[in-house]
């Protein structure tokens, strides 16, 4: 019953932490001068606000993310995802035009890992990553929701007007056809 408790304490610990240190990390975002940057929040998908809820987040998103890139528009969104597990990672998500002035998505990311660890015998301790990336191809996918084949997706021009519920979007280097952030 004591190593129960104690595990239940550390987990408790291991949150608050967790809380602490993303706010310190959200503070500490790469040093840039945010004034002309179109704010666009905060979105947490937790798995308790449910998949209705998360969905229609995600639409949001989405439509921030294109929008602000089709329009060449400076803006910045944060987003917490979390594993089956519950842990978190938290996206900074900045559409910029770089030194060069060409235009990409930075995706400044933390992630905490492993919750569950702290309930294993013995306990160890969450661990941290994060990292950058960079993506300089944006592009929506739409999504045929009659089939769950690959084959169910089909490239959506720049300039067709969807509603954000009805794609994906694709973020990929000009180096890679390979997708590298999806949403």
């Amino acid at each position: 019953m004591m190593r129960r408790e104690t595990a239940v304490r550390t987990l408790q610990i291991t949150v608050l932490v967790l809380a602490i240190c993303s706010t310190t990390f959200s503070q500490a975002a790469e040093k840039r001068d945010l004034k002309g940057y179109e704010d666009g929040g905060k979105f947490d998908f937790s798995w308790r606000n449910g998949p209705e809820l998360n969905n229609e987040m995600r639409a949001r998103l989405r439509e921030f993310i294109w929008s602000a890139w089709k329009t060449k528009r400076p803006s910045m969104v944060e987003a917490d995802f979390y594993s089956v597990e519950g842990d978190p990672t938290t996206d900074h998500i900045f559409i910029e035009p770089d030194k060069k002035g060409n235009w990409r998505v930075r995706i400044w990311w933390q992630m905490w890992c492993c919750a569950l660890d702290a309930l294993s015998k013995p306990p160890r301790k969450m661990r941290r990553h994060r990292g950058t990336n960079v993506y300089t191809i944006v592009e929506r996918w739409q999504i045929d929701r009659t089939t769950t084949s690959l084959t169910g997706f089909r490239y959506i021009a720049p300039d067709v007007t969807q509603p954000p519920n009805s794609y994906a979007l694709h973020l990929r280097t000009d180096r890679s056809d390979q997708v590298g952030w999806d949403l």
